[in-house]
């Protein structure tokens, strides 16, 4: 992990381009997309409460 961090801050392991990020309700989409292999790492976000 130590080694994954340092790849990073020196822009030789962009992980942040390897996650797509779907609203809750986009669920669907996001496993006939990892299903389908359009996207590397799905990420569902929920609304934040008022």
């Amino acid at each position: 992990m130590p080694q994954m961090i340092d790849l990073y801050r020196q822009g030789r392991f962009p992980f942040d381009e390897l996650i797509t990020t779907y609203p809750f309700d986009e669920i669907n989409t996001a496993l006939d997309d990892v299903h389908d292999a359009k996207v590397t790492k799905a990420v569902l976000t929920f609304p934040t409460p008022p």
